[in-house]
């Protein structure tokens, strides 16, 4: 059995081709916008707040465990940890509102807050 090929006119791939721009910009225009402006670590039970404009690095322990917390050009990363699996590490930096770093042999949590006109949430930290 043979195919048939239909042939394709100029005017099905204009047409083609603005489908795809129009909704490429609704696409982008509807993420909306989002300003990152705080850190909040938690460790022991206590929290800490540290502007996410500030450069600084942090040394803390926990459980028994040290990590070393950078906030830097308006992200945070753990940049080492004595924990085995290092997937904090390995979760790279943040700068996002909603997104966070989690050490969990360690207890920590580093979530990056601020705010965000965005009724869903679009990230996967």
């Amino acid at each position: 059995m043979s195919r048939k090929k239909i042939p394709v006119k100029a005017g099905d791939v204009i047409i083609s081709v603005l489908i795809l721009a129009v909704a490429a910009v609704i696409f982008f225009t509807s993420l909306g916008t989002s300003e990152a402006s705080q850190v909040l670590i938690r460790a022991d039970g206590e929290e800490s707040v540290y502007p996410l404009s500030e450069d600084r690095e942090l040394l803390l322990t926990s459980n028994g465990i040290e990590l070393e917390i950078v906030i830097k050009n308006g992200s945070v990363s753990v940049r080492s940890s004595g924990c085995p699996d290092k997937v904090c590490v390995a979760s790279g930096s943040k700068s996002l509102p909603g997104q966070v770093i989690a050490c969990v042999p360690a207890g920590v949590t580093v979530k990056i807050e601020g705010e965000t006109d965005d009724e869903i949430d679009w990230i996967a930290p």
